[in-house]
């Protein structure tokens, strides 16, 4: 980011902040520059190399509810995947927080999964899913971060396109064979007692639980439940040995899950995952998958559950 400065918007930003704010608002960046500066809770910060501006950021401070609203960013195309939008979420934080804001939201339409991922790297939990609320069929994605933020994400989270796996990996129907690795795997991910007692759960009522080998040895396992009623098959568990991840196998496991809903005529296919399990949360974007809430205390006070969906 060597020669990137920041500072307050001024008015030789006009032209290159609109032509920015266009790129996310069907070419409304001339009402929304002028409504940011219109509104004293507003705030336009600006990112320039030299005299050239690269990139923009509006924050809304909303007193009355102790929130603040990242509104608008947006970067030139070819200063992307250079930390400039890190940096300007960074000085939204910092400026909420200043302002004694308890939280910092944001939103992004559900298909700018680039967006979603960026957001969750940079601490956000998705909140909630408005349907159709852009148009039919765009719907809006909400997320939020507590502040003072002081949960900095190391590393990627993966990688934006799903892995396949080795030619080796095979994705089988469990036996009893696969049955201590399985609870291994289970009891590394549950929250819900031990996972011999998961797994016994799950065969007796009875549920479809799939395991993945490499050869003869089990490597990954989920636990598919499947709810006739309303059409929608539950992802209850997924779990892949550490040294097989980012391998490709969970997505295998997903894929397998897929295609069993398909074949059974479902609708909709389902997951939970903890609010602060961003990798999770990008796993499963990769794979299709869209937030649609966030179950507040689900998992024990201060542990909340992100359920994500994909339409079959």
């Amino acid at each position: 980011m060597e020669g990137i400065t920041f500072g307050p918007y001024e008015e030789r930003d006009h032209d290159a902040v609109v032509r920015l704010l266009n790129m996310i608002t069907d070419n409304l960046g001339a009402r929304v520059l002028a409504v940011a500066l219109d509104k004293p809770s507003r705030t336009v910060h600006i990112a320039r190399d030299g005299a050239r501006t690269v990139g923009v950021i509006i924050l809304a401070i909303i007193e009355w509810s102790g929130n603040a609203h990242l509104r608008f960013l947006a970067v030139d195309d070819a200063y992307q995947r250079r930390r400039i939008g890190a940096t300007l979420v960074a000085w939204a934080r910092e400026t909420a927080t200043a302002r004694g804001m308890r939280r910092l939201y944001v939103d992004t339409s559900h298909d700018n999964r680039d967006g979603m991922r960026f957001y969750i790297r940079e601490g956000f939990v998705p909140a909630g899913c408005n349907v159709d609320f852009y148009k039919p069929g765009l719907h809006q994605i909400n997320l939020w971060v507590d502040l003072p933020y002081t949960g900095a994400r190391s590393g990627r989270g993966g990688h934006g396109t799903v892995a396949t796996p080795n030619a080796t990996v095979t994705i089988d129907p469990y036996t009893e064979r696969d049955r201590a690795v399985v609870v291994s795997l289970i009891d590394a991910i549950t929250w819900q007692g031990e996972g011999g007692g998961v797994l016994d759960t799950a065969l007796r009522n009875p549920w479809e639980i799939f395991v993945a080998h490499d050869g003869d040895t089990p490597v990954g396992t989920l636990l598919l439940n499947i709810t006739a009623w309303n059409r929608t098959a539950h992802i209850g568990m997924l779990s892949v040995l550490p040294e097989y991840q980012s391998r490709g196998v969970g997505a295998a496991l997903v894929a397998r899950a897929r295609a069993v809903a398909q074949g059974r005529s479902l609708r909709r296919l389902t997951v939970g995952t903890g609010h602060a399990n961003w990798r999770a949360q990008l796993f499963y974007l990769r794979n299709g998958f869209t937030p649609e809430l966030l179950r507040h205390d689900f998992g024990g006070p201060g542990v909340h559950e992100v359920q994500l969906w994909q339409d079959i």
